[in-house]
């Protein structure tokens, strides 16, 4: 069977940054960042991300090109004794996809119950923990089983499959909105953001690093 390619290298640098950039980014690491110091985080976060996380990118995607296989047909090409290293980052690769299989789930939710209505508005954390987890009293009582959750979870894991069912082809259909559209949103968000009280009080953290967080 003949490996199929991406049809143009813009479709592969928006594939690229769509993999790279997820809600670690977005959503974690603005949190992370302002409970932890402001600048006193950003500093061994890029030194982190330019020592280990920019040289295993570039590292992965030098070997793929070289190599034209997967995961472990590369790393077994690499070195025999190398194939347990493909085995083990696939299943990493899996491992992150049903993370965010769970996260898409929640979304999904949230986005039919937007049109009865922003329930949440009033009580977001109560909300997300009752209506939507519906978490039972303790580790000890199990409770039944999440139906709505387990019907979005089915209904992402399916538009997955046929995200990918055809490779390259169906996954740059997917790559054309998925990739622009989050970045529209964020300027939205960005714009809207703007508007709030407080919103340069992220000049402030990270202009004035606190080292209470090491101490």
């Amino acid at each position: 069977m003949t490996r199929q390619r991406w049809t143009s290298k813009s479709v592969f640098v928006m594939a690229a940054v769509g993999s790279a950039v997820g809600l670690g980014n977005v959503w974690r690491f603005p949190y992370l960042a302002g409970k932890y110091g402001g600048g006193a985080f950003l500093l061994p976060y890029l030194f982190a991300l330019f020592l280990v996380g920019v040289p295993l990118l570039m590292l992965e995607i030098g070997i793929g090109q070289k190599m034209q296989q997967g995961a472990i047909g590369c790393c077994r090409k690499l070195h025999p004794a190398f194939g347990g290293l493909g085995v083990v980052t696939s299943f990493s690769a899996f491992i992150v996809v049903s993370y965010y299989a769970v996260v898409m789930a929640w979304c999904l939710i949230y986005f039919f119950s937007a049109f009865s209505g922003a329930k949440w508005a009033g009580d977001a954390k109560n909300y997300f923990f009752q209506n939507v987890l519906q978490v039972s009293d303790g580790i000890a009582y199990l409770g039944g089983v999440n139906e709505t959750v387990l019907l979005a979870l089915i209904a992402i894991w399916i538009s997955i499959y046929f995200c990918v069912w055809k490779g390259t082809r169906s996954v740059e259909k997917v790559i054309a909105c998925s990739v622009p559209l989050p970045v529209i949103l964020l300027a939205v968000l960005m714009l809207r953001a703007i508007t709030l009280p407080g919103f340069f009080g992220w000049l402030e953290a990270l202009s004035h690093p606190s080292l209470e967080c090491l101490t």
